[in-house]
C-alpha cells in the first residue's frame, strides 16, 4: 500500500514536471517571461502577488461558495418545511370542524313568515302571492326562496315586513323589493319581495367538496 501512494506521487510530479516544461517551451510562456523581464522589480513583485492572491481567492472560494449553496438549500428546506407543516395543520384542523346544518329553504318557514306579516296589520286577503321560488346556478350550493306579493301597504308597513321576514332565520336575505303605487289610493302600494338562502348542494356534500 505505501509504495503504491509512493508511485503514485512520483508519477504525479514527474507528469507535472513534464507539463511545465511543455508550458516553457509554447509560444505563449516565452512571451510572457519576456515582458516579465521586462518589468522592474517592483512591477514584477505586483505580478507575482497578484498571481498568489488570484490562487488564494481560487483556493478559498471553492470551499465558500459550497457553503453558500449549502446555506441557500438549507433555507430552502426549512422554508418549505414549514409550509407543509402549516400545510398539514390546516387539513386537521379543516377536519375537526363539526359539519354545518344546511340551513332551511324559506317557504318550509312560511307559516312563521306569515305570521310576522299578519302581525303588521296585514290582512290575509292582502297577500296576494306566496310561492316557492328557486335560484341561480352555482356550482357548489342551491338558492332557496320565496316570493311575496302583499298589496295595499304603507311605505312603513312595507319596510317592517322585509325587516321581519329576515329575522325569521339568520340565513334569510332579502333580494328583491319592489314597491309601486296603487292606482286607486297612491298612498297605499303593492308590495313585492323575494327572501333567499344559500345551501350546500346534496352531491357537493356526498362527494365531500
Amino acid at each position: 500500500m505505501k509504495d503504491t501512494i509512493v508511485n503514485f506521487i512520483e508519477n504525479f510530479k514527474e507528469r507535472l514536471k513534464n507539463a511545465l516544461q511543455e508550458q516553457q517551451e509554447s509560444e505563449l510562456y516565452i512571451r510572457l517571461k519576456e515582458r516579465y523581464d521586462g518589468l522592474s522589480k517592483l512591477g514584477q513583485r505586483s505580478v507575482i502577488g497578484g498571481v498568489i492572491f488570484i490562487f488564494l481567492l481560487l483556493l478559498f472560494w471553492l470551499p465558500l461558495s459550497n457553503l453558500m449553496d449549502a446555506s441557500d438549500m438549507s433555507s430552502t428546506f426549512e422554508t418549505r418545511r414549514q409550509a407543509l407543516k402549516d400545510l398539514l395543520k390546516i387539513q386537521r384542523d379543516y377536519g375537526a370542524i363539526p359539519a354545518v346544518p344546511s340551513p332551511p329553504p324559506p317557504f318550509m318557514q312560511k307559516a312563521a313568515m306569515d305570521q310576522r306579516i299578519l302581525g303588521k296589520g296585514v290582512k290575509v286577503e292582502q297577500i296576494k302571492d306566496s310561492t316557492d321560488a328557486g335560484g341561480g346556478n352555482f356550482s357548489n350550493v342551491e338558492q332557496h326562496g320565496i316570493n311575496y306579493t302583499i298589496t295595499h301597504v304603507t311605505v312603513r308597513q312595507a319596510i317592517d315586513i322585509a325587516y321581519e321576514l329576515e329575522q325569521v332565520d339568520r340565513s334569510f336575505r332579502l333580494s328583491d323589493f319592489e314597491l309601486a303605487a296603487e292606482a286607486a289610493d297612491p298612498h297605499f302600494y303593492e308590495l313585492k319581495l323575494k327572501v333567499i338562502n344559500f345551501a350546500p348542494k346534496t352531491s357537493a356534500v356526498a362527494s365531500g367538496k
